[in-house]
Formats: structure tokens, C-alpha cells, sequence
């Protein structure tokens, strides 16, 4: 196993890679969430688990976790506190809280909702003005939350069911878990959304297994067992699906977390003594970003350890892709198109590789409504044999607005040929596609990082970095890029390929009379 450096209240980390969704086909919205769990590749999954750092600033006994691009939210149910660390690693704000809390999740910027089990109610807090509000609704017992394309799913253990709200906090639905046949009945204590397949995940703490239900409540099957061996957990804590569908478990006696693949074997224990780090210390809050870094909780110890799980190394020679836009809860105008598809690709050139596109009406799936082949990569880059990078594909079509449509995308390389990604579906609005700029993945970051940005349009771009006494270092001419989300790779160097050391940098995305600049931080 190999390590990157580390420094109390910072994050480092070293690799970044592509990892796919997994491969699908045309199905029905309806049968597509359960299906797609017999119509996997059925190759043995592996991974690997660096130590990026850990963060001990301000915090005394963090239980859950949620992060975005923003920075890492914790909850500490015993200061009656939620705090916010930055992306670089620091104590940015803490807002105190009502209740007995348990549970986190952001519900839109800057606005974290949690479960206060003993007064059987979940509230809503907003860190700026420090508003505090309570979700309607009757609930037994509130144990967790996610939230996922605007609806916030709550698990009520009492009563065994799921509650629906929107994001105003009025139930909308409640949904039924069934108890599976043949087994014990348990206590379920966590819960996980997974965002490929479109199903609930819930711990079943009792038994330490993990049931696996539809969108609609039917149960599809478990996984998981009590034990201390590889795939079993003797004392689970809490449970995320990252958006590639892979699993995450905490172990509080074993002081680990244990990882399965979308179809549920095991792939690896992420085990700091495996990687010669003090153990964990009753792993309990976990949160997954989409660069595959894992923010673990450890109540005893009073830290956030961040981990990057590598999951490149179960795809050796495998054509991968997933999708970039639209995403969970982006829009898309019905008569501004624009498909983006982010790829992994065995190759020593970028122009072996091109990606396919397709566009269903989930209606009637068996035609495309558009199609096209052979798209090649913009703004790709090779790292280790390994190219790296996002197309992009605008369809001449106009679509009809609230209507569901479906996209996939495959890449190839050469003569070899990838899977098709799993199926997106969507429903495209009137909305104008937007201007943004992203907080760039990793950060802090070494020796490169990623850049995400949406234009509206095709008039033309800039993105250029600066120093922190205003020089410009670098900078890219994005005239080649459409409407849409798109992303760039910096190495970390100025214009002449020349290494640039430690410190703080700005980068600022021009697109006619839009601008906006963010900070990064460059660590060696």
C-alpha cells in the first residue's frame, strides 16, 4: 500500500482517477433500479487505500460527517454543535444546535439538516444566519438522512419506513421496508442512497447486515454478515454509497471500514494500521466525495482521517466512463443540449480515444431519439499510460420539457471497445443552461488538480491562474468548448512548464461579461 504525506489540519493527497459507473442498458424506468443488479461485468473488484490526512482542529467527539465542494461539515451531538471545516482542512464556522442530534446531510448551500431521535424530529439549520427549523411531519424514531435531487429520505427505525420530504421539509411519501423472510428482525439504524441504480441501502445494526430496497420499498436482497473477517462487521456505525455504487461500512470494534463493490462483494478494508497509521478509534461518522477521498469520523480520538480509495486498480485495461452533466438535480434546456461524459482510457495517445453518445425517450427506449460516434476527448491529459479527460456531445434536437429522457455514453480506444456507462435519465426544463465555476478537486492538491466549469454558450473562454501578488502563471484558451459542464486539469506549473512551489493560487473563468474566481491551495 503506498502513503502520502500528512499535517494536522490540512489534507494532501496524490492520485486522481476516473472510475465509471457501472455498465447498463436500455430498461424501463421501472425495472431499470433492480435489473441492473443481475446485468453486471461480474469482474473481481479491487482497490487501493492511500492516508491523505487527518484534521484535529476544534473538534472533541464528531459523530457525523457530510461534505461538498465547499468544505467538511461535523456533527458533535455532545457540544450541541455542527462545524465546518474549509477544503483546506481548518476550522472555518461552528453554529450551536437544539436537541439530541444524530445524522447530517446538506440540504442546499450552506443549510444542513439531522435526526434528534428523543424528540422524534428533524430540523433544519442555516450556518449563515443561524435560523433553526423544524421538518413537518409525524416520525417515531429518526435515526439518519440523505439527501438526493432535492428530497430529503428519513429513516424511521421505530416504525421501519422511510419519509419523504421536499426540500421546503413537508412530507411528500412514506415508504414501507418490509422485513426480509427468514431472518431475525433487527434494529435499522443507518441509511445510504445509491445514486446509480436508484435504491435505499439501510444497516441492519442487530444483525450486521445491509438490506438492499427499491425506490418504491421491495426489498431486493443483503449483504454483509457479523464477524471480523474480510466482508463482515462486528459493530457497525454507518453506511454511504459513493456515486459509483460502492458501499462503505464503518467497523467500531475493529476500527475500520470495510468497502463492497455495486454487486456487493467485498473489495478491501480501509485500515490505517494496514498503512502503518495509529488505529481508528471507534469509526462511527463517514462521508464519500466524488474524487474518491473518505472522510471517517473517530469519536474516541476526536479527528477526521481523510483516505482516497483508488478504485483505477480494479479497472486495469478496462474503457471507462461516467457521467459529468447532466447530474443528479442539474438542469438541462430542451433546446440547449449538452452532454458531458467524463472517461478513463488505457492508451499512450489522447487521440486514440473517442466516445460514443446515445439519447433515449424513456417512454419508448428501444430507438435512440438522437445518436453519434466517435466524439474525441477536448482538454484531455495522460497520466501514467492512462488518459484522463471529458467529451462532450450537443444533439440537434429539441426535446419536450418535463418529459424523461435517458443518456449513455461508451468509450473507445483503437479497436477495443468499453461497456455503455449505466443510464442517466433526466427531465429537461426551460432553464437556460448556467455560468459556473467550481471549486477545483483535490484541494489542498499535489502535483495536479481538476477544474469544473459550465458556460452557456459557445462565445468563447478563459481560465487563468494567478499567484498571490496578482501574476499570471497559467492559463487556457477554451475556445474550443461548448455550452455545458466541462473540466480541465492543471499540473501545477506556469505557462512554460516550469514547477511551481507551495502557496495559495487564484483561478478565474472568463465567458463574455461572466466572471468568477475561486482559491486553491498547492502543496508540496
Amino acid at each position: 500500500m503506498s502513503r502520502t504525506q500528512s499535517r494536522t489540519g490540512g489534507v494532501l493527497m496524490s492520485v486522481l482517477r476516473f472510475k465509471s459507473l457501472e455498465c447498463g442498458v436500455g430498461l424501463s424506468a421501472a425495472l431499470m433500479s433492480f435489473l441492473i443488479l443481475l446485468i453486471l461485468s461480474g469482474s473481481v473488484s479491487a482497490a487501493e487505500v492511500r492516508y491523505v490526512g487527518s484534521i484535529h482542529d476544534g473538534q472533541s467527539a464528531p459523530t457525523s460527517l457530510a461534505v461538498d465542494g465547499q468544505g467538511i461539515a461535523v456533527l458533535e451531538p455532545f457540544d450541541r454543535q455542527v462545524k465546518v471545516f474549509t477544503a483546506d482542512g481548518f476550522l472555518d464556522s461552528k453554529i450551536d444546535i437544539n436537541g439530541d442530534a444524530r445524522g447530517l446531510a446538506l440540504l442546499r448551500d450552506r443549510i444542513y439538516v439531522f435526526c434528534d431521535d428523543e424528540a422524534a424530529l428533524v430540523s433544519a439549520i442555516d450556518l449563515d444566519d443561524g435560523r433553526q427549523w423544524v421538518f413537518t411531519g409525524n416520525l417515531g424514531q429518526p435515526v439518519d438522512l440523505v439527501v438526493y435531487g432535492g428530497e430529503c429520505f428519513i429513516l424511521d427505525g421505530a416504525r421501519r419506513n422511510i419519509v419523504v420530504c421536499n426540500a421546503n421539509g413537508s412530507v411528500t411519501e412514506t415508504v414501507s421496508l418490509p422485513h426480509p423472510a427468514g431472518e431475525e428482525p433487527g434494529w435499522l439504524a443507518d441509511l445510504a442512497w445509491d445514486p446509480v441504480r436508484r435504491i435505499f441501502h439501510v444497516f441492519d445494526q442487530t444483525n450486521s447486515r445491509v438490506l438492499a430496497y427499491g425506490r418504491d420499498g421491495g426489498y431486493l436482497g443483503g449483504f454483509c454478515d457479523f464477524g471480523t473477517h474480510d466482508g463482515e462487521v462486528s459493530r457497525g456505525g454507518e453506511i454511504v454509497c459513493d456515486a459509483d455504487g460502492w458501499i462503505y461500512v464503518t467497523d467500531r470494534y475493529q476500527g475500520r471500514v470495510v468497502v463492497f463493490d455495486p454487486d456487493w462483494s467485498f473489495v478491501v478494508n480501509v485500515d490505517p494500521v494496514e498503512l502503518g497509521r495509529d488505529r481508528l478509534l471507534t469509526p462511527t461518522g463517514i462521508a464519500v466525495d466524488g474524487a474518491g477521498f473518505l472522510y471517517v469520523a473517530a469519536t474516541e480520538g476526536s479527528a477526521i482521517h481523510i483516505f482516497h480509495v483508488d478504485k483505477s486498480t480494479s479497472s486495469a485495461g478496462q474503457l471507462l466512463t461516467r457521467a459529468v452533466s447532466p447530474g443528479a438535480g442539474d438542469d438541462m434546456s430542451v433546446d440547449n443540449l449538452q452532454f458531458v461524459a467524463g472517461i478513463q482510457a488505457p492508451a499512450v495517445q489522447i487521440s486514440q480515444v473517442v466516445v460514443d453518445f446515445r439519447l433515449f425517450d424513456m417512454v419508448d427506449i428501444l430507438v435512440p431519439v438522437a445518436e453519434a460516434a466517435d466524439i474525441p476527448l477536448v482538454g484531455g491529459a495522460v497520466f501514467e499510460d492512462i488518459v484522463i479527460g471529458s467529451v462532450s456531445w450537443r444533439p440537434a434536437v429539441v426535446l419536450t420539457e418535463g418529459r424523461t429522457y435517458g443518456w449513455q455514453a461508451r468509450t473507445k480506444a483503437g479497436s477495443t471497445q468499453g461497456e455503455w456507462m449505466a443510464l442517466w435519465t433526466f427531465v429537461p426544463t426551460a432553464a437556460p443552461l448556467p455560468f459556473r465555476l467550481e471549486q477545483n478537486t483535490p484541494n489542498p492538491f499535489n502535483p495536479r488538480t481538476v477544474i469544473v466549469f459550465s458556460l452557456r454558450d459557445a462565445s468563447g473562454a478563459d481560465l487563468t491562474v494567478y499567484d498571490v501578488r496578482g501574476n499570471m502563471v497559467w492559463s487556457a484558451d477554451l475556445s474550443g468548448y461548448g455550452p455545458g459542464t466541462h473540466q480541465v486539469v492543471w499540473e501545477g506549473q506556469d505557462t512554460s512548464g516550469t514547477t511551481l512551489p507551495s502557496g495559495v493560487y487564484f483561478y478565474r473563468l472568463v465567458s463574455g461579461s461572466a466572471v468568477d474566481t475561486k482559491k486553491m491551495v498547492l502543496v508540496r
